[in-house]
């Protein structure tokens, strides 16, 4: 059985002390009775299923007036969980336990650079297009780009003027 918090509790710090303050708003807050300390100490991720679905909480926090089988959430875990009928709503809580035999996957290494391809000997025969592109998108800028010359001014005839 879930019941819920009251706002009155709002600002005040948890029973797991460690995991802060009571705010009404956090949706992944759980208060166990004392009879559950043990089999649930502070910081248990909990699978709290209700008419709404399963959702993943974690226990902050001790309710004394709650006995072995009553979870009290916060108004916003509670509204989550047991939706229209939000206050009070049947549902199975569940400690996830993680996996030990689960390991990461280790990190990925960078991809390699490749080098850019190396330009075409001068005395070859003239790279296609596709060659020619190819390089030049692959190439680092070492140095700024020249500016272009300025057009010359061209008379009536058109002939370039200097």
């Amino acid at each position: 059985m879930l019941t819920r918090y009251g706002e009155r509790f709002n600002g005040r710090k948890m029973g797991c002390s460690k995991l802060g303050y009571y705010y009404s708003d956090d949706p992944t807050i759980v208060a166990v009775s004392y009879e559950r300390h043990d089999e649930m100490p502070c910081g248990t991720m909990l699978e709290v299923c209700g008419p709404t679905g399963c959702h993943l909480m974690m226990r902050k926090d001790t309710c004394p007036g709650c006995h072995a089988h009553m979870f009290d959430l916060s108004e916003a875990g509670n509204a989550l969980v047991c939706g229209e009928s939000y206050g009070l709503c049947n549902a199975t809580v569940t400690k996830v336990v993680p996996n030990e035999n689960v390991q990461a996957p280790p990190p990925e290494a960078p991809p390699a650079e490749e080098p850019p391809p190396e330009p075409p000997p001068s005395d070859a025969t003239p790279p296609d297009e596709a060659t020619l592109l190819s390089y030049l998108l692959t190439m680092e800028r070492q140095a700024p780009l020249p500016e272009a010359p300025a057009a010359p001014d061209y008379d009536a005839e058109g002939v370039a003027t200097p």
